[in-house]
């Protein structure tokens, strides 16, 4: 861009030459760009879709994105969505970040306030394949706190409708819903912004997630990334791996 921007100010005699090349690289750049991340979230959300197997067998998936940030996790919960609805997959986004609530920020869509005891009537449709429901509406039927477990069988219910279920969890209220949903998903990706403080702090998290609440080592992702304005660069994945020992035992590690 700052190359496009020197040619234009320039105004040389070859100019209109000069920066159809530029434009044609920057064209390849912002593809090869978007070749690369496309391949990254098809993995990390290991997608294998058999198309004929899509009608017959249907199983729902629930994801849920993880961490301190609330920005960063809105943006990867974001982009994950995005990449399913690509895939033409129903998604629906549960927002149970309710001190940040980015992911309506971000996607630009205002809440239901809909006094319903029925869930369907608070999801907000984004279009055909995305859809979006508040923790708050999820946690109280007209200022009446819900049960976890009666949380669990609506979940269950909304399971039928779609084909994934992301979830941004949050460590700052409603701890055991957060657990509770924590070990009913599939996948579990914690992603941590490219910083001291935070790969610091990713010590503290994980002894919640593992030592306090117990959940399943083997379904953690952690996915380091970078945030700049409303942009999340994925930098690295890294999966909890098993590994044999000489021994013949397995030990479950970060590699």
């Amino acid at each position: 861009m700052e190359k496009i921007s020197e040619i234009l100010e320039k105004d040389e005699d070859n100019y209109t030459e000069k920066l159809e090349k530029e434009i044609e690289e920057l064209k390849r750049k912002i593809n090869e760009n978007k070749k690369q991340e496309n391949k990254f979230i098809s993995k990390i959300i290991n997608l294998k879709i058999n198309t004929k197997q899509e009608n017959t067998n249907k199983t729902s998936k629930i994801i849920s994105i993880a961490g301190n940030n609330g920005q960063a996790k809105a943006l990867l919960t974001i982009k994950i969505s995005k990449k399913l609805k690509r895939k033409k997959l129903k998604t629906l986004i549960i927002d149970l970040d309710l001190l940040n609530m980015k992911t309506f920020e971000i996607l630009n869509i205002k809440n239901k306030e809909e006094q319903s005891l029925k869930i369907e009537d608070h999801i907000v449709n984004k279009n055909k394949y995305l859809s979006l429901l508040s923790g708050k509406n999820l946690l109280f039927k007209i200022n009446e706190k819900i049960h976890a477990e009666e949380i669990k069988k609506i979940i269950e219910k909304l399971k039928e409708k779609y084909e994934y279920i992301i979830v941004n969890t949050s460590l700052e209220c409603f701890f055991e819903l957060n657990k509770m949903i924590l070990e009913q998903t599939d996948t579990i990706y914690l992603v941590i912004e490219k910083s001291i403080e935070e790969l610091m702090e990713l010590k503290n998290i994980t002894k919640i997630y593992w030592e306090n609440w117990k959940i399943e080592k083997t379904k953690f992702n952690i996915i380091l990334a970078q945030k700049k304005n409303m942009e999340l660069k994925i930098l690295n994945e890294i999966p909890y791996n098993t590994k044999k020992e000489e021994n013949g035992t397995s030990t479950n590690k970060y590699t």
